[in-house]
This record gives C-alpha cells, sequence and structure tokens, in this order.
C-alpha cells in the first residue's frame, strides 16, 4: 500500500512542477508582450491603443490595468496641453498684431521729429525713446516668430546649401559689429563647397544670431573655422592648403568633436559647425539656460537682448532636421562659450 501512496505523491508532485512551469512561462512570455506593447504605445501615444495580459493574472491584470490608467491620463493631458498651446498661439498672433500697429506708427512719429530744433538732453532723451520702440518691436516680432516655429505645421523648404559660403559671407557682413567690439576674429573654411541640407535663409539667419551674440559678449576672440574631417570619425585633421584665413590665421592643431575649437567638419553624411568666443565670466547654470526662450546672462538687459535669438536657432536648426547645443569650455584657464550646429550633409543636388 506504502508504495503505491508514493507513487500517487510523485505523480501529483511532477504534476504540479509541470504546471507551475508552464504557468512561470507563460507569465514570463505575457510579461515580456506587454513590456513591448508598452514600449510601442509609449512611442506613439496620439494612438488610443492599451496594454493587455496574454495569460490571466489578477495581480498583473491589476498592474496593467494601473498603467492604462496612467496612459489615458498621459493622453488627455497631452490633449489639453495641444489645446493650451494652440490658444496661446493664437493669443501672440493677436497681441503681436495689435502691438505692431502703434508701435509701427510710434517709429513713423519719431522719426518725424525735426531734431534741429531740440537741446542736446532732449535729444538724447529721443535717441533713447527710438532705440526702446525699436527694441520692442524686435521683441514683439521674434516672440510671434518662435511661435510660428513651435507650430506643428511649420516646415521649411529644404535643399542643398553651401555652409562654407554662408560662413564667408556671414562674417564678412559682421565685420563693422566685430571689428567695433575690436575682437580678434578667425575664419577658416575649405575652398570647395561644404554641402548641407538646409534652407538658406534659415540657416543664414542662424548663423547671425551666434555672431551677432559673439558681437555683444565675446570678451577679445572670435574663432569660425570649417574643415573637412580626416581621419577617425570625430577627430578633424585642418587641411591648411583647403582653408582660407581671414583677419586672422587659426591654429594648425588637431582639433575634436565638443572641443573650444570652432570647427564646421564632415563626420559621414553629417556636418557639424562650431562657434567659440572667450567670455568674461560663464557658469554651467548659466550655460544650460543659454537656448532657453527670454533667458539672458546680462540679468540688467544693458545690451537690451530679447533673450529670444537663441531660442529661435534652436528651433530653425531643428526644423531643418539638425541640432544646437551649447556648452563651456576652458582654455588656458580662461572660459569659452561654444555653440555646436550639427546638420546632414548633402549633395550638389540636395540628397543626403
Amino acid at each position: 500500500m506504502a508504495p503505491i501512496v508514493l507513487v500517487v505523491v510523485l505523480v501529483l508532485a511532477v504534476a504540479a512542477a509541470v504546471w507551475f512551469a508552464v504557468r512561470y512561462f507563460l507569465l514570463k512570455h505575457s510579461v515580456r508582450q506587454a513590456d513591448r506593447e508598452l514600449r510601442e504605445i509609449v512611442g506613439s501615444m496620439e494612438e488610443s491603443r492599451i496594454v493587455k495580459m496574454a495569460s490571466p493574472d489578477s495581480d498583473l491584470e491589476a498592474l496593467l490595468r494601473t498603467v492604462n490608467s496612467s496612459l489615458l491620463g498621459m493622453r488627455q493631458q497631452a490633449v489639453l496641453s495641444a489645446r493650451h498651446e494652440a490658444a496661446l498661439r493664437a493669443q501672440i498672433e493677436s497681441i503681436s498684431h495689435d502691438l505692431r500697429t502703434p508701435l509701427t506708427s510710434l517709429q513713423g512719429y519719431l522719426a518725424l521729429v525735426d531734431e534741429e530744433g531740440l537741446d542736446d538732453e532732449t535729444r538724447a532723451s529721443l535717441a533713447t525713446v527710438e532705440r526702446k520702440a525699436g527694441s520692442l518691436q524686435r521683441l514683439v516680432a521674434q516672440f510671434y516668430e518662435l511661435s510660428c516655429l513651435r507650430d506643428e505645421g511649420f516646415t521649411l523648404e529644404l535643399g542643398a546649401v553651401d555652409v562654407g559660403r554662408l560662413l564667408r559671407e556671414s562674417v564678412s557682413g559682421h565685420y563693422r559689429l566685430l571689428d567695433d567690439r575690436g575682437l580678434e576674429v578667425c575664419l577658416s573654411a575649405p575652398q570647395h563647397p561644404l554641402w548641407v541640407r538646409a534652407n538658406a535663409d534659415a540657416l543664414e539667419r542662424v548663423l547671425a544670431n551666434l555672431l551677432g551674440n559673439a558681437g555683444k559678449y565675446a570678451k577679445a576672440k572670435l574663432e569660425v573655422v570649417a574643415v573637412e574631417a580626416a581621419g577617425a570619425p570625430g577627430v578633424l585633421t585642418r587641411n591648411s592648403d583647403a582653408a582660407v584665413s581671414v583677419f586672422a590665421a587659426c591654429d594648425s592643431a588637431p582639433a575634436k568633436a565638443c572641443s573650444s575649437a570652432s570647427t564646421a567638419y564632415v563626420t559621414g553624411s553629417q556636418v557639424l559647425v562650431t562657434f567659440a568666443n572667450d567670455v568674461e565670466r560663464l557658469e554651467e547654470d548659466e550655460v544650460a539656460r543659454l537656448l532657453e526662450p527670454f533667458y539672458t546672462v546680462d540679468a540688467s538687459r544693458s545690451h537690451e537682448s530679447t533673450g529670444l535669438g537663441l531660442a529661435i536657432s534652436r528651433q530653425l536648426v531643428e526644423q531643418m532636421g539638425g541640432s544646437l547645443c551649447v556648452h563651456r569650455a576652458l582654455r588656458d584657464e580662461v572660459p569659452w562659450l561654444v555653440f555646436e550646429i550639427l546638420l546632414q550633409g548633402a549633395g550638389s543636388d540636395g540628397v543626403s
């Protein structure tokens, strides 16, 4: 009798082990499937999908109900956020229009004032009013432009653009500003075209914003260099035979990505353009906020900066499929501000 009981117990134990093993693998498979579904849903939150449990389990089903409830809340919040953003853009457009009209009239009346009959103090006050009115006009225009750039329906027409030529033209166009500041400017660019996939007007605007920023805040030096990469990816060797120097000669030391040297070079199918200038004082927390709308290191805004130029530049670069980042570097214990623009390379026909 005892052997029979032992056999029955053994059979039951084996059956239980098999059942638990099958149950374990089914639940493990279900968890993996739920994980894949959740990652897909997070990647496309606009779709009204929920995570399902392939194998029944009360505890895991309760967990997935909580996850699905959270997904629903996130979707509802995204819809409300989109509605609020659309309403804000409409309000900005309306406010900008309402402000631009009287500002334009004000500037027109100021231009009609006969300065010959004014004393020096009144003439200086009039110049201040004109300057402040111009600053307010630029602020309204940039505020409206930034709102338009953030609109999901906004697109730029892209094509092949020679970034080397644009760099030379932009630096030459800002010669008076840079020269008046007494900056030592270095520009080096290849003689042959350096094609990127971009919008020429938008890219020119970005370069102008970065040069204007350097013209306001650079301490003594500004470097803008365009050089083709040679050797390993991310490492460039400057080819002096293919470069044209303007204002001052740049050093010939090798450079790396994210270094303090200002360089534009090809890495595979991408082109990296960087600007660098020395500054009086620059903290890491300040650098991290430079691309935020309305932020300016000059808290007193003595340069009458709107704090929108760099934010607009980043939005324009992103509209061209690229990225704009900024970081702080030290060169001989002197802080340097470095901006890097990464764009897709292209042939002369605009094909990447």
